[in-house]
């Protein structure tokens, strides 16, 4: 009893609690910051060059094709713990490589538990590829077919309290990552996002992202999924992401995308470029299996209220 009410408590305890930034795992050190791009000299087919783990046997992206993936009845729903809570402490920046989302301090962990994974995982950060035209951006294909934009969902396993801990870990990350599909018209739980890439146009800038959810960005249907065993997209390409795919699509209009495609990125001595086409080519997969949910029911939100009941619940009991 004590231990679960030792955990309930740990689990709604802040961001840096433990002493080190989480999102530290999977941010980009800025000495090494112009080492690798998306460019044709230090695009991805050097990368192994550079960063020797981006040559394994485990890496991401891949193509998923549904006539080779094995159903997976275990693959179970999803739980989401306060991804209906509002992000009140995030910031949204431009880091030369992608538009990505952090949370603050002050804003209570989201938690991932279920889904066919033994441990629960605490959200770092979000980021997106999306490409030139609307024909390429996502990282993922799906019968060798690519979409427009992809977000990615990073979660560190919460048995590691420090980056050093989980970036050794086969377990350490788990992303969820969510595709998205061309539409007539504007997705509004996409606005709040599109509303901030004006403010942060130039590499290195950095504004406060206000109040929004990270349920609202989730497909309405998030059975059934893949789920496959994989690496970071980028470099060091560190094998020790436990992957999930949404089969489900969110849309996007083009004119939303169009906003991507209008942040900029950074070479040293040269004027800013268009960030597009941020996306490393599918790789293969060396006998490994990808794996897809059963239809089932879709992932249960929980909001913090109904977690501090649980918690007394478990007190009581």
């Amino acid at each position: 009893m004590l231990r679960t009410v030792l955990l309930s408590f740990l689990l709604l305890l802040p961001l840096g609690t433990f002493g080190v930034s989480l999102h530290d795992i999977v941010k980009r050190d800025a000495k090494d910051h112009h080492n690798w791009n998306y460019e044709e000299k230090t695009g991805p087919k050097h990368w192994p060059e550079m960063f020797k783990k981006c040559g394994g046997s485990r890496q991401s992206p891949i193509d998923i094709q549904n006539s080779e993936v094995d159903l997976n009845d275990e693959l179970d729903a999803f739980e989401f713990d306060n991804y209906d809570d509002p992000l009140e402490d995030a910031t949204i920046e431009n880091n030369g490589h992608t538009v990505q989302i952090s949370p603050g301090p002050k804003d209570a962990p989201r938690i991932i538990d279920e889904g066919g994974m033994d441990d629960k995982y605490q959200f770092l950060q979000l980021h997106f590829h999306w490409g030139s035209d609307s024909k390429k951006g996502s990282e993922h294909l799906i019968d060798g077919q690519r979409f427009p934009l992809e977000m990615h969902l990073v979660h560190m396993n919460t048995n590691y309290k420090t980056k050093e801990k989980a970036s050794t870990k086969e377990d350490g990350l788990a992303v969820l990552a969510v595709l998205f599909k061309l539409s007539d018209k504007d997705n509004p739980a996409l606005e709040p996002i599109i509303d901030k890439l004006d403010d942060i146009r130039t590499e290195g800038s950095k504004v406060d992202m206000g109040d929004f959810t990270l349920e609202s960005l989730l497909p309405d249907d998030m059975m059934p999924y893949y789920r496959y065993e994989g690496s970071l997209t980028t470099p060091p390409c560190s094998e020790i992401v436990t992957w999930t795919i949404f089969k489900d699509f969110v849309p996007i209009s083009e004119k939303q995308l169009q906003q991507f495609r209008n942040v900029k990125e950074e070479d040293e001595g040269e004027a800013p470029e268009s960030l597009v086409d941020n996306f490393r080519m599918p790789q293969p997969l060396h006998g490994r299996v990808i794996e897809v949910s059963g239809e089932g029911n879709s992932a249960g939100i929980i909001g913090p209220s109904v977690v501090m009941v649980l918690s007394a619940l478990s007190f009581l009991l």
